[in-house]
């Protein structure tokens, strides 16, 4: 089979309509392909940044329009003469009509199909021209949903799930409205003789540490249109009834999505869908008799059917949250998987976690605003407040700056600048995912998983991720670091958190106490050395203590509890370690107080410069201490860290700065 690739610059864009925004309407524009309207227009300087202010809200208006691309490519004498000749999209979004030469080829109505038009009757030898005219998607849905309401996320624009385009372009609680059209992925002209291989479906079956058999499934196509029982037109097998436009519809795009995802190593099982059945049970939307059995007959036959041919060694489940289909019990917590939100949407202190013991944590988050940097992206500097109209509309889940500033008054001093309450607000983030993640693994075997919401942002926002737009690690994603390492120190801490969260309760002596653990992930025994000291806030040792541990291949050891309660709560804290051959493999401290009613010192904070090493000294116990560029970028080895006295080392492992600043929780006040 040969391959002609029609990608390049060598295309053409027009907007046809009237919600003529940027004044380009009707002006025929250079396009590049793959790309789209908005990733064309911003490359030639023709839009302003959609992230930036409120100019997501033109944007979105651009998509009233209707769009068309063309370009036109040569065939050859030997291409039309070939067995079978095809134009294949990778991926259109969305609802596009393609021409060639002035004849229709066919529709298209699915972003997340590859497609295919059969062009021997069509093309020429020479020049041909390829026209693909894409209808405005926003209208499209606001058609529909008045014909059929549709309900779906109040975070999204009305109507989206009648359009199988990625939901999140029409908004969601993370991200904008910014529904984009084009072709996004590959154009091509494929030609040959006889035969193509359509699909190769690679399978592995290890029988020891060094010997795999692998199996090659190859599936090909047969052409030209003749053998002993008459003519082929390309061996295929229709499963659908062809009336049924969407079911046939989902069943290839779920066919294209598996071939394409199926050999990636990292694939551990398919999910059906996100909390549908949850949400069918909870009443967060009303579905009809039909509706639910509609929703049996999608995921639990349609999907795991089409699953059994195209990759019947992975495991599939039905929905998540579940526990094993059929609308049977999806919230237990002893069977399948769960989504816990009550840390976050449902206020609840971070020591809630311990109250469960999920078998499998398969959602779960907490929010921060990004960095200083990241929000200079998209502001001017009256807008850097987070109530102001700009860092709202940069908040896509309803009352959360808010909700932040609850959990923070919990937590820590004011703020007394805009830079700190960032920062405040990315400790909480990382404080909240660590203790869940610390008490998940402490009971290993029980809990088998935690999976964290959500790694990145698809824009400069405030929200659940770890990473934002520009890459940037927030606290949260150096926290994780430490709390999913292969060895891993934690502490089960009791204090005033959990057994007096506010202060003006009656002062009754309460317990304060700690608990040590070592999870160990890995395949082989772990042994080393686990170390304590209780310190004041100037870094002095109060109690300490050491103890030679093993810890066996994929479980934990609890450590005895030891009792502080002697001790005031505002002026001690621990730190721990567990350390190997006299180096550090996991460490960290933890308080028996709100940080923000801890006595801390200045810590008086310094940096230095060894070739890519920062050497960074405390003169008292500091907590959670950010190392920030002041000229540049980096990604370093820690970040966000507990400090006793002393110095410590970290390796500046991307970017680079010729001067830093440091704050820790000292300076929240």
């Amino acid at each position: 089979m040969k391959k002609m690739t029609l990608n390049g610059d060598n295309w053409q864009m027009e907007i046809l309509g009237e919600a003529d925004v940027y004044g380009v309407n009707g002006r025929k524009l250079s396009a590049k392909i793959p790309g789209s309207v908005y990733g064309n227009l911003r490359e030639q300087g023709l839009m302003p940044d959609p992230y930036y202010g409120m100019n997501e809200l033109e944007a979105l208006r651009l998509m009233e329009n209707d769009f068309r691309f063309w370009t036109v490519f040569p065939l050859t004498e030997d291409q039309l003469s070939a067995d079978f000749l095809f134009l294949r999209f990778e991926g259109i979004d969305t609802l596009a009509k393609v021409y060639l030469n002035g004849r229709v080829l066919g529709e298209t109505d699915n972003m997340h199909r590859v497609w295919e038009f059969s062009i021997e009757d069509t093309a020429r030898v020479g020049e041909n021209e390829l026209v693909v005219e894409i209808a405005s998607p926003t209208r499209f849905i606001a058609e529909e949903n008045e014909k059929v309401f549709t309900g779906g996320s109040t975070d999204a624009m009305r109507g989206f799930p009648h359009l199988r385009k990625a939901h999140c372009m029409f908004g969601w609680d993370w991200g904008p409205r910014l529904p984009d059209a084009g072709i996004f992925r590959e154009v091509s002209v494929l030609s040959g003789q006889k035969a193509r291989i359509e699909e190769v479906y690679i399978t592995q079956n290890w029988n020891a540490a060094d010997s795999v058999d692998i199996t090659f499934d190859i599936a090909c196509g047969l052409f030209g249109d003749k053998d002993d029982y008459g003519d082929d037109n390309e061996l295929r097998i229709a499963l659908y009834d062809p009336d049924d436009d969407f079911e046939r519809n989902i069943s290839a795009e779920i066919r294209d999505n598996v071939r394409r995802i199926r050999h990636h190593a990292c694939l551990g099982l398919w999910c059906g869908n996100n909390e549908m059945e949850t949400q069918t049970l909870d009443g967060a939307w009303q579905p009809s008799v039909k509706q639910k059995c509609d929703y049996i007959k999608i995921f639990e036959y349609i999907i795991p059917k089409i699953l059994e041919e195209e990759d019947p060694t992975t495991f599939y489940w039905p929905s998540s949250p579940s526990s094993g289909g059929n609308y049977d019990d999806p919230w237990n917590e002893n069977r399948g998987d769960t989504h816990y939100w009550a840390v976050w949407h449902g206020n609840k202190p971070f020591t809630d976690y311990r109250n469960y013991y999920f078998r499998y944590m398969s959602e779960f988050g907490f929010q921060s605003f990004p960095c200083l940097k990241t929000v200079e992206s998209f502001t001017a500097p009256e807008d850097r407040n987070i109530f102001s109209r700009v860092m709202e509309m940069h908040q896509r889940n309803v009352a959360a700056n808010g909700k932040i500033m609850t959990y923070l008054s919990a937590t820590y001093l004011y703020p007394t600048d805009f830079e700190l309450l960032l920062y405040a607000s990315q400790l909480l983030q990382a404080d909240a995912i660590r203790y869940g993640i610390e008490h998940f693994r402490r009971h290993r075997g029980r809990c088998m998983g935690a999976v964290v919401w959500q790694l990145n942002d698809i824009w400069p926002v405030a929200s659940w991720a770890s990473i934002d737009y520009f890459g940037r690690w927030k606290a949260l994603h150096y926290a994780e670091k430490r709390a999913f390492a292969p060895v891993m120190i934690s502490c089960e801490e009791v204090g005033e958190l959990s057994e007096r969260p506010f202060c003006v309760a009656q002062p009754a002596p309460i317990e304060k106490s700690a608990r040590l653990h070592v999870a160990n992930e890995t395949m082989e025994e772990v042994s080393g050395t686990v170390k304590w000291s209780l310190r004041k806030a100037d870094g002095e040792t109060i109690l300490e203590g050491a103890r030679e541990v093993s810890v066996d291949p994929l479980s934990g050891l609890w450590l005895d509890k030891m009792d502080f309660s002697d001790y005031d709560e505002l002026e001690v804290y621990i730190s721990y370690s567990f350390e190997q051959d006299g180096e550090i493999v996991s460490e960290g401290s933890s308080l028996f107080t709100a940080p923000k009613h801890f006595r801390f010192q200045d810590p008086k904070l310094s940096w230095r410069r060894e070739g890519s090493s920062l050497l960074i000294t405390a003169k008292a116990y500091a907590k959670s201490v950010e190392i920030a560029g002041v000229d540049g970028d980096v990604k370093l080895s820690d970040n966000f860290f507990d400090m006793n006295p002393g110095e410590k080392r970290v390796e500046i492992l991307e970017g680079d700065a010729a001067d830093f600043t440091l704050k820790s929780v000292y300076q929240i006040r």
